[in-house]
């Protein structure tokens, strides 16, 4: 452990900005550097209200002021770059674990600044993967998965380091349960990379928009389906639950009630999480859906969606 906590801390900053909003505030939150130059990834609810640039006090206690290159509130990420760094400076960025492999039980630290406690370090395990949103109660705003852990995150580690015993960062440190202790919540750093790379491209993010809501099968739901009316005899798939008039799904013949079933020709795409981690970023290419309609009815739909923040 001490090792990880040797290579990841140097690249784990504290970061500070005044916030007017009724009254003048101040909120405090970590960072990760994530790139030599001077890239900081950190939580967009530190540093989106922020009415003075961010102050970014590195490990040593060397304060720099950072620039907001963008954020995306769907995922709770945010971008910096620290702008009077001296020419020819690095600075020493973390290295990035492969998220998806990350698995429960696995252990890991994490560094921040809770309560204004510069590089503190507390360790535990990955409690769970793939956390949705909705599991956390989050608002539909929120769009990603979370990796979820019993070490202890506080006020002051939003925007921390998650890292393994390597000192490879797996996640963001971005909240915790409330009035739980051991309940921790990061997003994945294979979800930071993509955003980070839009982020960096456009100043924010762009999404395929369908124009469909949907919820992924269960059994209870197709329990219910199947109590209330004709539903197709299925054991998986994406049900939509609503299209919106005129977007590309409707434009497209899509229709409440449909189970998608394949999604580019993929059957093993079953659940709204692959089919969103399938769209990606990629906001303007077709997508074909195999759908099934009423009793069995089968269909080839293409859908080709426009690209929205």
């Amino acid at each position: 452990m001490t090792r990880a906590y040797e290579i990841a801390s140097p690249a784990v900053v504290n970061i500070q900005c005044e916030c007017r909003r009724f009254l003048r505030e101040v909120a405090i939150g970590s960072g990760v550097i994530v790139g030599e130059s001077g890239r900081v990834v950190t939580n967009a609810h530190v540093v989106a209200n922020c009415s003075t640039p961010p102050v970014i006090t590195a490990e040593d206690g060397r304060q720099f002021t950072g620039r907001l290159v963008g954020f995306d509130q769907m995922t709770d990420l945010a971008l910096l770059q620290i702008v009077n760094e001296t020419e020819g400076q690095t600075f020493p960025a973390v290295q990035f674990a492969n998220s998806d492999a990350v698995r429960p039980g696995q252990i890991v630290l994490t560094i921040g600044s809770p309560l204004l406690l510069h590089t503190t370090v507390t360790h535990g395990i990955i409690s769970a993967v793939q956390r949705q949103s909705a599991e956390l109660g989050l608002s539909k705003s929120h769009r990603t998965d979370y990796i979820q852990t019993d070490a202890p995150i506080n006020s002051g580690n939003s925007g921390g380091a998650l890292v393994d015993l390597n000192g490879r960062l797996v996640g963001i440190t971005t909240m915790k349960a409330p009035f739980a202790a051991g309940i921790g919540f990061a997003i994945p750093t294979n979800t930071v990379r993509a955003i980070i790379d839009q982020l960096e491209k456009n100043g924010r993010v762009l999404r395929p928009y369908l124009g469909f809501a949907m919820v992924t099968l269960t059994p209870a739901i197709i329990a219910r389906e199947r109590s209330i009316g004709d539903f197709p005899d299925v054991k998986a798939g994406v049900l939509v639950t609503n299209v919106a008039p005129y977007s590309p799904a409707d434009r497209a013949g899509l229709l409440a009630g449909d189970v998608i079933v394949a999604v580019d020709g993929d059957p093993s795409i079953n659940s709204v999480r692959l089919l969103l981690q399938h769209l990606g970023f990629e906001s303007q290419r077709a997508v074909t859906f195999d759908v099934l309609r009423n009793r069995g009815q089968r269909l080839r739909l293409s859908v080709t969606p426009v690209p929205r923040e």
